[in-house]
């Protein structure tokens, strides 16, 4: 009879050794020592180690090499099928760059790498212009990082993920990400969603542009876009319709016009979040509030959450000449809408016109003056607040919900209520028993966080981290945003 103690690894059932091979985690290399110890193993765990990859150009841990990766799955195409997420992490673009980071590593033998293949994959792409196709042969042979990391994406037919930072040097990857990606040939047919980091103030936002027509793609992250190369695409061509459904910007640089032609082919479009940044570099980005609701008018009937946010560390209103409450009340499948307070309500230590110097004067006093439940669409579920940047504007905001709430038949599908505010510091002394009792009878959920703050001339600014991506940080990429210091208040 044979007993527990007596039992090997590879004895045990499947849904038992699965659950050890999750404990032990994205420990890599462990997974690919264990995957050779015998044929079961090696079933079992090779489809889980090649599913979701972390690359760099240079590593001393070889299976997280670009260049070891690229040729594991090149050589092996049913090796090259399990590869559904890859990120590059820290990927040195050009060869000067990436040649410098590897005299750090001495450790890697690459003898037992088969280079010809690289170029036997370039020469049969018959997508290719023959241009191009010289080109990027002759940077494979430089070991142009470039060049590896878009043999890897032409040789993994099954990738749906993809995370990377692009550089003006990125020639060749951006190639296929703008001109080739999902457009048969089975190259990234089935990529879904792409993460994207530009170079900054030096990023070419007008990639973003043909990005967001990709095929097969239906989320786009991109972060740190724009502006310079403005003037080189400022008569941006008419493109296809998009399939995105998502769609979020981060510290983006996109001025009225800009926007306008990012969203114009994504005819699909259900999620935008925009979490915008101050400072010198940002300053007057020519993308006033009103701009971001002119260019998402024409998707209100499709559009379902909106998040209109900043970075941390900045108050919004640090810019507050540029922001004003909006309108959203034409928004008509609106179900999700989450909103730093500026966007919302006024602030009352803003009394003058001359304090929307900025925006359009009109519309700004216009929707300053109007009720909150006005400005809601009517499909509304739930509507969150953040960062609010004094404490009368706090003591405003509790007023209008409390107007909100009574007026509950303008937005009758209205469940939830949250409020991001530094409740917790009690010498502001916020009251909300008002709200409460009011959403209690009208079977409101009303859900406070606790945000840190520190004071800057007077306002508030506020520490803490960002969620993860997402709405509500739904997505998980390589390089995660830390959480933050907010929390529920029971």
């Amino acid at each position: 009879m044979v007993t527990i103690d007596d039992m090997g690894l590879c004895d045990v059932p499947d849904e038992l050794l699965l659950d050890i091979i999750d404990h032990i985690g994205w420990d890599d290399p462990t997974l690919s020592r264990l995957s050779r110890c015998n044929k079961r193993l090696y079933q079992t765990i090779t489809p889980i180690l090649y599913e979701s990859v972390e690359l760099a150009s240079h590593e001393a841990d070889k299976f997280r090499s670009l260049r070891y990766f690229t040729n594991a799955v090149a050589c092996n195409p049913s090796l090259a099928q399990q590869v559904k997420y890859v990120c590059l992490d820290g990927v040195e673009w050009s060869s000067r760059a990436s040649q410098t980071k590897s005299d750090q590593f001495t450790t890697l033998d690459y003898n037992d790498l088969d280079d010809s293949k690289f170029l036997d994959i370039v020469e049969g792409l018959s997508i290719v212009e023959e241009d191009h196709k010289i080109s990027w042969l002759k940077a494979l042979a430089e070991n142009n990082p470039d060049a590896i990391v878009a043999v890897l994406l032409v040789s993994v037919p099954s990738l749906e993920r993809f995370e990377t930072f692009l550089s003006s040097d990125a020639v060749f990857v951006s190639y296929l990400l703008t001109e080739v990606a999902g457009r048969g040939h089975n190259i990234l047919d089935n990529l879904t969603q792409l993460k994207a980091e530009g170079e900054g103030v030096d990023g070419d936002t007008c990639l973003l542009n043909t990005m967001v027509t990709i095929p097969s793609l239906t989320h786009l992250f991109a972060s740190n876009w724009g502006p310079e190369k403005w003037r080189d695409c400022k008569e941006i061509p008419a493109l296809g319709k998009s399939s995105i459904t998502h769609l979020e910007l981060r510290c983006c640089l996109l001025d009225e016009y800009h926007l306008a032609k990012l969203l114009t082919p994504c005819v699909s479009l259900q999620t935008f979040i925009l979490r915008r940044d101050w400072g010198s570099m940002f300053h007057h980005q020519g993308l006033l509030s009103s701009s971001i609701t002119t260019a998402l008018y024409p998707l209100r009937n499709t559009l379902l959450w909106i998040f209109l946010g900043h970075r941390p560390g900045w108050s919004i209103e640090d810019e507050e000449d540029e922001i004003n409450p909006l309108d959203f009340s034409e928004f008509h499948s609106l179900s999700r809408l989450c909103v730093a307070a500026g966007y919302i309500i006024k602030d009352p230590s803003r009394k003058s016109l001359g304090d929307y110097r900025h925006c359009d004067p009109e519309t700004a006093i216009t929707n300053t003056n109007r009720p909150l439940e006005d400005r809601l669409p009517s499909s509304l579920e739930e509507l969150r607040i953040m960062g609010p940047s004094t404490p009368a504007q706090v003591h405003y905001l509790m007023d209008s919900l409390c107007q909100l709430v009574r007026n509950r038949a303008v937005v009758p599908q209205l469940k939830r209520l949250c409020i991001e505010a530094p409740f917790n510091d009690k010498s502001h002394g916020f009251d909300t028993t008002a709200l409460l009792e009011e959403a209690l009878m009208a079977g409101i959920e009303v859900v406070k966080y606790h945000d840190t703050y520190e004071v800057r001339e007077g306002r508030w600014t506020y520490s803490r981290q960002e969620y993860d991506w997402g709405f509500d940080g739904e997505f998980e990429w390589g390089v995660p945003v830390e959480d933050g210091k907010l929390y529920k208040i029971e």
